[in-house]
């Protein structure tokens, strides 16, 4: 993992849309230009010299390309960061490999918190019961697997213990997180205490490329 704890508009999808991809830790680079940019952010704890360093990152995200880069004025149309929802079939067949996927590790799956979920309009009993009933009779899947399956998360099979993000590929390693097996599942509980922008407090080890 290269670009963790990072705030929803640093994400990679937004990076994406201005033409920088991820080429090592906090690090990004234009595809057309090459220029490089420092994505290191301060720790959190020193809240005013975070949010300078962050507001500045933003902006650099246009401002730091090559004078000449198109790729500055002309970001990818923001649609491009949305889920398709075109084709509800493939929707379905991507959500059952997801779900097939995650049961390898569904032992392992971190506590999660629903609120937001729940805020949409998510349901995680009707959720279970029609994927039980009308995608997968038979496969016993828990909560966390459908939940997560339904958010566009799978499991990575190349690499041990991590899940992967199916429209941005982010990936995040499970063992950062307390598993089912030592907690209660709630809307209540959740694997750590999240800070405001929605990252867990706790230190991250990377994945080697």
């Amino acid at each position: 993992l290269t670009w963790f704890g990072k705030p929803l508009d640093l994400s990679p999808l937004v990076c994406t849309r201005y033409g920088w991809e991820n080429v090592d830790t906090d690090m990004l680079r234009c595809v057309g230009c090459k220029t490089f940019l420092s994505g290191q952010l301060p720790n959190k704890s020193d809240h005013l010299a975070f949010q300078e360093s962050y507001n500045r990152l933003k902006k650099s995200l246009i401002s730091a390309h090559d004078k000449f880069c198109i790729l500055a004025a002309n970001p990818c149309p923001e649609h491009f960061c949305h889920v398709p929802v075109e084709d509800p079939t493939l929707l379905m067949v991507g959500f059952t490999e997801r779900v097939k996927a995650l049961m390898v590790v569904q032992d392992k799956l971190p506590c999660i918190a629903l609120s937001k979920l729940q805020s949409l309009g998510y349901d995680e009993g009707q959720a279970g019961a029609y994927c039980k009933r009308h995608l997968l009779p038979d496969y016993d899947s828990t909560a966390q697997v459908v939940t997560l399956a339904f958010a566009g998360w799978t499991y990575c099979l190349s690499k041990k213990d991590v899940l992967q993000c199916c429209m941005c590929l982010r990936q995040i390693g499970i063992w950062n997180y307390l598993p089912m097996s030592h907690c209660s599942y709630s809307s209540e509980h959740v694997t750590e205490h999240e800070d405001q922008e929605g990252e867990p407090t706790v230190k991250k080890r990377k994945i080697a490329k």
